[in-house]
């Protein structure tokens, strides 16, 4: 399982290096398999360094298939708890994806006011 494996500390490492240096039917292969699951599923690797650098390989990539990604990764932000996440932080600010950033951004914003006020 693609997303499980993205996920996994040990894993994401041999993925991340399959994406880099497998051909581009492969690659197509492993974005097909991780657009299957929920954008919520996906948006969820965000959350965690290993899961981030996969997404990152698979961003750096070209065609179609990264623009579903993109647009997978815009509809399950709001389903991501991205308070206190840097490793969503440094993901999203690497995008293009303007309404993510401003997502990052304000929930940060919310949560340092909300500490400096304690």
């Amino acid at each position: 399982n693609f997303l499980r494996n993205a996920g996994n500390r040990n894993a994401a490492y041999v993925v991340e290096k399959a994406i880099v240096n497998c051909g581009p039917s492969e690659q197509e292969t492993m974005l097909a398999d991780l657009l299957n699951h929920t954008p919520g599923d996906v948006a969820t690797l965000t959350r965690s360094q290993c899961g981030s650098m996969v997404l990152r390989a698979l961003l750096r990539l070209h065609g179609p298939l990264v623009q579903q990604l993109q647009e997978h990764l815009r509809l399950g932000a709001p389903h991501v708890q991205l308070k206190g996440s840097r490793h969503c932080r440094r993901l999203l600010d690497g995008l293009t994806l303007p309404s993510l950033a401003k997502v990052s951004e304000g929930d940060l914003g919310q949560e340092t006011g909300a500490m400096g006020g304690a």
